[in-house]
């Protein structure tokens, strides 16, 4: 009769303590808040008084994706009770096209498409980049202006945890129409 000796433990015993250790580091870690979406040093930028979802006014356009907006927010402290809040807004799950051609056609199209009107902001659960900058989705009437730049193929999907599903969703499926169709930076031919 032969007997089996075996050097080494079952590997169930070696991984059922490692999974446990995982987890628990995982959960001693997000109480903590280093594994937040929002670094915490983001969190102290936030201004007491913040962009709200609603109606606003854009400003000035400063790039494809980045614009000065004014919207009325409530206010307790102002005499007509409400005042006049200023702020950059970046749009969120896009980054407008950078290469000189289409940054300025990326420029133009989001001008030419908030000259239409009235604005109105949605923000998502996640406020502000990790630049302490305000992020949100852009519509005027029913269009959504993060959709429309990324249909033109004048813009690329950038979602992060936590973002918005049915929106990456739509954003993703402007992107492949872009591709389909190769407008914009998807006309250009790839680099081998």
């Amino acid at each position: 009769m032969s007997r089996r000796f075996r050097r080494w433990p079952p590997l169930r015993m070696l991984v059922l303590p490692l999974l446990a250790l995982l987890v628990t580091w995982r959960v001693v870690q997000d109480r903590r808040g280093s594994l937040s979406t929002t670094p915490r040093k983001v969190d102290r930028l936030l201004p007491d008084k913040s962009l709200v979802s609603g109606p606003c006014r854009v400003l000035q356009v400063l790039s494809g994706d980045r614009f000065e907006i004014e919207q009325q927010i409530a206010s307790a402290e102002s005499p007509a009770g409400s005042e006049r809040l200023q702020e950059t807004l970046t749009l969120l799950g896009v980054s407008a096209a950078t290469s000189p051609p289409w940054q300025a056609a990326a420029l133009e199209f989001s001008r030419d498409f908030l000259s239409g009107g009235e604005m109105r902001l949605d923000l998502d659960r996640r406020r502000i980049d990790r630049q302490g900058r305000f992020i949100g989705y852009v519509y005027v009437g029913d269009r959504l202006l993060n959709a429309e730049l990324v249909r033109a193929g004048l813009a690329q999907v950038r979602t992060y945890p936590g973002d918005n599903m049915t929106m990456e969703r739509q954003l993703y499926r402007a992107q492949d129409a872009a591709k389909l169709a190769q407008r914009g930076i998807w006309s250009e031919p790839k680099n081998p």
